[in-house]
């Protein structure tokens, strides 16, 4: 049962990013930003990030305590946003029991069917005990702790 949900999971993963890359073709990336220029202030720190482009402007989570977020209308100006989570969901203790700290790292943004899907990981440092958590939310706005928590999609120990 674990294996089918881990094959299903990972293949959807393949899928969506396929999908999500297929939509961007080099020669308008290139047109579109000229990062010899592209000179970047605010609030500009992010570790491991993902950037997604919406009609609003940029989106980036990060590695932070409670998954980092920032905004940028034009993708040079960035504002810190409110973290993604309030508190941790329950069921992580059963995946990393030894997690004492709200540091989330990796995070992943899909935008696929209408919804924005948010792939992170939660582990202890130095340990291979982790887990891949997902998120949904019709907006990445979304206020913090108001994303759905989907639970886990893969863990090892």
């Amino acid at each position: 049962m674990h294996k089918k949900i881990f094959i299903s999971c990972f293949l959807l993963v393949i899928c969506l990013c396929v999908f999500s890359c297929s939509f961007v073709k080099p020669d308008e990336l290139s047109e579109s930003i000229d990062v010899k220029n592209w000179n970047l202030s605010g609030d500009t720190f992010s570790h491991d990030p993902t950037i997604i482009k919406t009609d609003e402007g940029y989106w980036s989570f990060f590695t932070a305590n409670h998954i980092g977020r920032k905004f940028s209308k034009d993708g040079r100006t960035w504002i810190s946003k409110d973290p993604v989570f309030a508190t941790f969901p329950s069921w992580w203790k059963t995946y990393v029991p030894q997690k004492t700290d709200a540091n989330i790292w990796a995070p992943e943004i899909v935008f696929y069917n209408n919804t924005y899907y948010l792939f992170y990981s939660d582990s202890t440092f130095g340990s291979k005990i982790s887990c891949i958590g997902l998120l949904s939310a019709q907006s990445l706005d979304t206020p913090t702790g108001q994303w759905k928590d989907l639970g886990m999609v893969i863990s090892s120990s």
